[in-house]
This record gives structure tokens, C-alpha cells and sequence, in this order.
């Protein structure tokens, strides 16, 4: 008889390669690099793209984005296109996934989704920049968390905001959805490019309830399953909780000079303009500034290294 192993996938979003203690890297991962010593570390694994959605679809598809068709966010996923989970259920396997799939788009709102691409349960959590109730925005109501340090932004935000204050865009009768504090929307209060204090404790944060997710799952879940966890972070906003957010000092850490004339004519800078009004762009950011935000990121990869120990317990 043929065995079926369970399966277990952990996801991070925006987790660099060379920022894992098992590659060499000073940032702290030591439940990864126990993960690393008992498995296996491919070196040549490359991610498909450099954007969310192609990206995750070519996971869950296997093909390149230049077979699926998705290059960019905004698509969803391409009609017709099956997944690896489907074979898994086809085969008995339940399936089930918690936290941020990303296979539709959700500029203007959560939405439910189309298909359930092969899983049995799925608990959508669909990262920091989500704009509608999904399961953690859902949580911070239920629990009256909702109206404390949430808003939503009006739906003009996304045009030119550059000189202006971002109060005028902001609706204060519909707090709760969006899970970035209220100070972040205050101009000048996030002036390194993307980096905010935490509203919440570590045992609250969306990386934190996308566990805790995950965690019900496995404790209820039948053999042989497929669960894929997928943690938010460390995705900017750079927001590691306390104390995570002082586990490096930006004093300790080196960052190498970007080319600005190169910068300046980049993708990043062209589609952050709109940011401006809260943050500085790229090529505006100072030296101070790119350590910090280092500093911020490393704490979060560490963060996000603790949960996946609770996970793996």
C-alpha cells in the first residue's frame, strides 16, 4: 500500500534567502535552522517571480507565469488552471489552508472566493494590506479590537496624495477592517519608508492569529492532510511587536549605497508615489533610514521564526 505522508507548508511573505540563520545570515532563525538540519535546503530554488500573485500562483499551479498568464497583481486566478492541492484531495488527502492565499485580488475589498482551488476548508487571512473582512479583520471585531487603532482609508486614497494631508482621506465612521495603525496615516509619522509600531502584542498580531489558525487546524485535522500555513510577514509595513522590534540595532547594521540615478527611473519609485504623502520614496530615504527599516525587517523575520516554532511544536 502507498504511503501518504502529511504535509505541512509553511509560507512567509517577503522572507529573503540570504536573511536565514541556516544560510549563514546573523538574523536569528533557529526554528528554520532546526527545520533545515533534519530536511533538506535547496540553494537553487528560485521564486517564479518578484510579485505576490504570480508568484503564489505558480506555486499552486506548478507552471512558470509566462504559461499562467498572471504577471502582476490584479488578474485573478486564470480560469481553467488546476492546482496540486486538487490532485492531493483527488487522492484523499484533506486539505486546508490558513492565512494569505493571495489568489484574487483585493484592492477594493475582500471577496470571497471564487473556487476553493482543491481545499477542503479554507481560513483566509489575506495579509496587511487587505481592505475587507476577512477572517482576521472578522477577529478584531468579534473581539473589540476593531475600532481601536484601525481605519479604512476612503477609496479615492489611491489617487496622487503627494503635499496633501492624508486625514481628508481618511473615513473615521468605518474603523476596523485595515490593520495598520491609526498613526501610520499621519503625515510624517512614517517617515522611514514603511515602518510602524505594532498596535498589538505578539500573541495578537496577524502573523500570531494566522498560527493560531493553522494550529486548530492540525489539532482536528484526519490523515493523510495538506495544510499550507502563510504567514503575512515579514511583508512591510515593517512592523515587528515588542520586543521583537528592538532585537537589532540599526547602529549594528550595515547597508550597501544604492545606485539613486537608478532608483529614481525604477518601478519601485514610480508606483510608491502615492505613499508620498506619508513617507519618503526611495530615492529620498537617508542612510539612517535604510538601516532602520533593515533593523525592522530582521526583527520581523525573527518574529515570524518564533511563530513557526509555536507551529511546529
Amino acid at each position: 500500500m502507498t504511503v501518504q505522508p502529511n504535509i505541512l507548508l509553511i509560507t512567509w511573505d517577503q522572507m529573503r534567502a540570504d536573511c536565514l540563520g541556516a544560510a549563514g545570515s546573523k538574523v536569528k532563525t533557529p526554528n528554520l535552522d532546526r527545520l533545515t538540519a533534519r530536511g533538506t535546503m535547496f540553494t537553487r530554488c528560485f521564486s517564479q517571480s518578484a510579485v505576490c500573485m504570480p508568484s503564489r500562483i505558480s506555486i499552486a499551479t506548478g507552471r512558470y507565469p509566462s504559461e499562467h498568464g498572471v504577471f502582476t497583481n490584479g488578474p485573478d486566478f486564470p480560469e481553467g488552471e488546476s492546482t496540486f492541492i486538487e490532485k492531493l484531495r483527488d487522492r484523499g488527502y484533506y486539505t486546508a489552508a490558513a492565512g494569505k492565499m493571495h489568489f484574487q485580488e483585493y484592492d477594493h475589498g475582500y471577496r470571497e472566493y471564487k473556487r476553493d482551488y482543491g481545499f477542503s476548508e479554507l481560513r483566509i487571512t489575506e495579509g496587511k494590506y487587505c481592505w475587507g473582512p476577512d477572517r482576521f479583520r472578522q477577529h478584531l471585531h468579534k473581539t473589540g479590537r476593531g475600532g481601536r487603532d484601525m481605519t479604512w482609508l476612503k477609496a479615492d486614497n489611491r489617487t496622487a496624495l503627494a503635499g496633501r494631508e492624508l486625514s481628508a482621506h481618511v473615513d473615521h465612521s468605518k474603523k476596523g477592517w485595515l490593520c495598520f495603525p491609526q498613526e501610520f496615516y499621519d503625515k510624517g509619522a512614517a517617515a522611514c519608508w514603511m515602518t510602524t509600531e505594532n498596535p498589538f502584542a505578539q500573541h495578537e498580531t496577524i502573523d500570531a492569529f494566522v498560527v493560531d489558525e493553522a494550529v486548530e487546524i492540525l489539532r482536528s485535522v484526519r490523515s493523510p492532510f495538506f495544510l499550507w500555513c502563510s504567514l503575512a510577514s515579514p511583508h512591510h509595513p515593517l512592523d515587528p511587536p515588542v520586543p521583537w522590534d528592538i532585537m537589532y540595532s540599526p547602529d549594528t547594521i550595515s547597508v550597501p549605497e544604492p545606485d539613486l540615478r537608478e532608483i529614481e527611473k525604477s518601478y519601485l519609485e514610480t508606483s510608491f508615489n502615492h505613499f508620498s504623502a506619508v513617507c519618503r520614496t526611495p530615492s529620498a530615504m537617508t542612510m539612517n533610514d535604510r538601516k532602520r527599516m533593515a533593523a525592522r525587517y530582521y526583527g520581523l523575520i525573527s518574529y515570524c521564526d518564533d511563530q513557526t516554532g509555536r507551529l511546529l511544536r
